[in-house]
């Protein structure tokens, strides 16, 4: 395997900003993104994983297996690598790129400067692949040996776009593993309750990063989360 290629981040930077000045936004549409090679280099931290990008399924309906796919490829890595942007910014516009491109697609409707800004160079949660790589990591049931499904509850997490993207992607509480973990393991338990999830995401989300204001959540375990899940449940369910 190859060393894992990566852009300069003051490149990463400078491209950043002609977007937002709304320079050479074509290229972004281009069937491949013409970027500086000279700004390109390798880390050995980081392997290059082989056929990645045949992986990947530009289909909306398979963003499971896609991010689950991208997980595999890269479960090695710590918190602090994989909060690095210019690491998915350089795979969105390198290897990847054809399947950013193909799985976000702009259309005439959007605007493409803020459209770029998103999902090329947004944060953790926004930018296209690394949304798929955290999405899976906080849901990845490595803890619980009784489950031989280690996805099991990421499942759960990609079976509501809206919840996952909109309300997970953006809660500061579900950063936190142990309180996604318990949230979805009560889903997964509780199939009847994950109808009209974009209102009752909306609600679990505000409970508990309320929660954390008022308690120290982040030395709570799962089975914590869980409990309390099923004393708030009841009270939005419609």
């Amino acid at each position: 395997m190859a060393n894992q290629k990566y852009f300069n981040p003051s490149y990463v930077e400078k491209l950043k900003q002609e977007v937002k000045e709304g320079i050479q936004l074509e290229r972004f549409l281009a069937d491949s993104f013409p970027y500086d090679e000279d700004e390109l280099y390798t880390t050995p931290s980081i392997q290059e994983p082989e056929h990645l990008a045949l992986a990947m399924n530009s289909d909306k309906k398979e963003d499971f297996q896609s991010a689950v796919a991208l997980y595999r490829a890269y479960s090695y890595l710590n918190r602090i690598q994989a909060s690095d942007l210019t690491f998915w910014v350089t795979l969105s516009l390198t290897d990847l790129f054809p399947y950013v491109q193909n799985r976000w697609k702009w259309n005439q409707k959007m605007d493409l400067k803020k459209f770029i800004l998103y999902y090329y160079f947004g944060g953790l949660m926004d930018q296209a692949l690394s949304n798929l790589w955290w999405s899976v990591y906080l849901s990845t049931d490595d803890i619980n040996l009784n489950k031989s499904d280690k996805f099991r509850l990421t499942r759960v997490l990609f079976s509501n776009q809206t919840f996952r993207t909109r309300v997970f992607g953006t809660s500061v509480a579900f950063r936190y593993k142990p309180c996604a973990m318990g949230v979805l393991e009560y889903l997964a338990d509780h199939p009847e309750d994950m109808t009209q999830m974009e209102e009752k995401g909306q609600e679990i989300a505000k409970h508990f990063n309320l929660l954390g204001a008022v308690r120290e959540t982040c030395a709570m375990e799962r089975n914590f989360f869980y409990s309390e899940m099923e004393s708030f449940m009841p009270t939005i369910k419609k």
